[in-house]
């Protein structure tokens, strides 16, 4: 689809230099900016999320016990996603859960992710930066949002990664065909 959009010269400035940067075009920064905005910000800007550098959310881990960051990723994975699923997608899925974690890793900053589906088994690592206060934090996190759909899985936690292994029920896999029919 061609559109047309009038926008000041020192923005397009802005974007023709961090195109550059980035080895891609005017045109696919620019989409990927609008993809940014429809996937993430307009819905996360609703319940109030804000952006941070990783090296302060890193420091704000770093302040908490452990058992207050676990408890912050619990209270974290337990309202704020079942919000942004309903309002994305009107409901809450296992499916819709893993999507939530990819958009989380695509525009968040937060971890990066990665989903193996292997032997009928879904396995979700996310990697970060933040140290083993940052797994707790994730972990806890993670076990709340996946409690909302009923999914109770295996977590291994490491310095700088949370493997979750779910359990081989098939509601996983509708995610993968969903991913694989996507435009």
């Amino acid at each position: 689809m061609t559109r047309s959009f009038r926008i000041s010269e020192d923005a397009f400035n802005a974007l023709v230099e961090d195109a550059a940067k980035e080895k891609v075009s005017v045109n696919t920064l620019v989409n990927q900016l609008f993809l940014g905005y429809s996937e993430f910000d307009r819905f996360f800007r609703g319940v109030g999320m804000i952006k941070a550098s990783p090296i302060t959310i890193g420091r704000l881990l770093a302040a908490a016990s452990d058992e207050e960051a676990a408890k912050i990723g619990s209270e974290d994975g337990s309202d704020i996603p079942e919000t942004i699923m309903m309002a994305k997608e009107g409901q809450i899925t296992l499916p819709g859960v893993i999507r939530y974690l990819d958009t989380m890793a695509d525009y968040s900053g937060v971890f990066e992710n990665n989903v193996v589906i292997s032997g009928g088994r879904t396995t979700i690592t996310l990697m970060h930066r933040f140290g083993m206060k940052g797994s707790l934090f994730l972990k806890g996190f993670v076990t709340a949002l996946l409690k909302s759909v009923n999914v109770s899985p295996t977590i291994v936690m490491a310095e700088h990664s949370v493997t979750i292994e779910l359990p081989s029920d098939g509601r996983a896999m509708s995610w993968a065909a969903r991913e694989d029919t996507a435009p």
